[in-house]
């Protein structure tokens, strides 16, 4: 099958593999042994060497500058609600993920030193032999919540996308990936190329070299490799058109949707642009397919660190005999999975009230920046919202001026269309009140008085 002719063809799986096992055992003939000799500890420095050169310079230079100025690695010495404290200095932070909020709420920790008496440790047994009863609770309160049949829990999204694409590519496949698609879903990629699978990159949200590549090869299995919902810009994923296209050749549509559970939901309304439930982009789309694939962390908006992946009962049943990691893997904690059941539940009896919330806030920031003369770079209610320049240099300086007036945002790289500049991220959740907004409205207004920042600031309004 050839390429369309627009999408960028990635390494293949022997460039993957090769080069993963040349660093492996590099690795493992550079360990020095007992008696090792100064010329072997001097290879494991030289190797040690190579690997800080493979990474690309561009890349090294920005995440030092980046380190220099204090904007990352930061030590966090304590967190109360949207506070934290650095050093000895409390700042606001808009860089929190976990939208809803949910592991703030008093109701929460008082479940939590509830159950802590009660909670007994997981049973210390090969997962393929046994299973705890609450971990299948919980996977059966999930699949219910994001409207599939069936879902599997997994220690992180980095086990889930590996064994799900492992589990589904076979040689000849095509796995084609959003551009845009967060960066853990291209390193699990590396499992369908070890498949034998081809992997391709598309534009963000276009489709046409998918669609071009059907209409050639009709029969050859599509996997569409794609976020439900993308940080970037708060755009979805056209899951509509996609699966029609995918499903002429039996493939798969697989959306790691850490941003959309518990943000959007059903039966969206200009009243509720995001929907009610929380249970996703997929029920938020109305999309009802076996052959989508739905895998999600459960950190951004339930607050713990675990993974799922739902899907049709028949799936998940070849998923639970085929995936690796949930028999060679940890499980999670015991303590994860009580906080997850938690959350869960406190998701069920909150989450309208801190979408609600967090609605609001986003609304009276992106009116407080209008007022002030500023547009965010993207025109959506997405709890991400973003602050574009024109280069590098002056995000940084106002990342440092937001932060010496307390106001801590992220920085990050620019969209693909803004290769030149890049963004300052301010991330609204249930944590923050009206006066942490207003606050941060006083600290941008402040900003844009300086002509050097303000005349740096890129919209789509310009």
């Amino acid at each position: 099958m050839r390429c369309a002719d627009q999408a960028t063809r990635l390494p293949g799986p022997a460039t993957i593999h090769r080069s993963s096992r040349d660093l492996i055992l590099r690795f493992f003939m550079c360990m020095p042994m007992p008696d090792s000799s100064s010329s072997m500890v001097s290879e494991r420095a030289s190797t040690l060497r190579a690997l800080a050169s493979r990474l690309d310079s561009e890349r090294r230079r920005r995440f030092d500058e980046l380190e220099s100025t204090g904007l990352v690695g930061v030590r966090v010495d304590e967190c109360r609600g949207a506070h934290i404290r650095v050093g000895g200095d409390w700042v606001v932070s808009f860089t929190h993920m976990d939208y809803l909020g949910l592991t703030t709420l008093p109701w929460v920790r008082e479940q939590a030193r509830e159950r802590q008496d009660r909670m007994w440790p997981l049973a210390s047994v090969p997962a393929r032999l046994g299973r705890d009863a609450r971990m299948s609770r919980l996977e059966a309160r999930l699949s219910d919540w994001t409207g599939f049949e069936s879902a599997l829990i997994f220690p992180s999204t980095l086990h889930a996308l590996t064994d799900v694409l492992w589990t589904v590519a076979r040689p000849g496949d095509v796995v084609w990936l959003d551009r845009w698609i967060y960066s853990l879903g291209r390193q699990c990629s590396a499992a369908a190329t070890g498949r034998g699978a081809l992997l391709f990159e598309l534009p963000h949200n276009d489709i046409s070299d998918l669609s071009k590549t059907v209409e050639r090869s009709p029969n050859t299995a599509q996997i569409y490799l794609c976020d439900g919902l993308y940080a970037h810009d708060g755009s979805q994923a056209p899951l509509a058109r996609v699966l029609p296209l995918v499903e002429q050749g039996a493939g798969w549509v697989i959306v790691d949707d850490a941003h959309g559970l518990g943000t959007v939901g059903v039966e969206p309304s200009a009243a509720t642009p995001h929907g009610r439930g929380g249970g996703g982009v997929v029920r938020h789309q109305g999309i009802e397919s076996a052959s989508v694939v739905y895998v999600s962390s459960l950190a951004k908006n339930l607050g713990v660190s675990m993974a799922m992946v739902a899907g049709s009962r028949a799936f998940i049943d070849v998923l639970r005999k085929a995936a690796g990691h949930l028999e060679h893997s940890s499980p999670p904690s015991a303590w994860s999975l009580c906080m997850a059941e938690i959350l869960e539940d406190a998701q069920r009896r909150f989450g309208e009230q801190q979408r609600s919330l967090v609605l609001r806030h986003v609304t009276r920031l992106r009116d407080g920046l209008l007022e002030t003369g500023l547009v965010p770079l993207h025109q959506t209610l997405f709890p991400i919202q973003t602050l574009a320049f024109r280069t590098a240099r002056t995000a940084l300086n106002a990342a440092r001026l937001l932060l010496s007036r307390g106001i801590w945002v992220a920085f990050d790289r620019a969209p693909d269309d803004f290769r030149e500049g890049a963004v300052l991220r301010i991330v609204l959740t249930a944590r923050h009140d009206d006066a942490c907004i207003d606050g941060l409205l006083a600290a941008v207004a402040e900003l844009a008085k300086e002509p050097k920042i303000r005349g740096e600031l890129y919209t789509h309004a310009m």
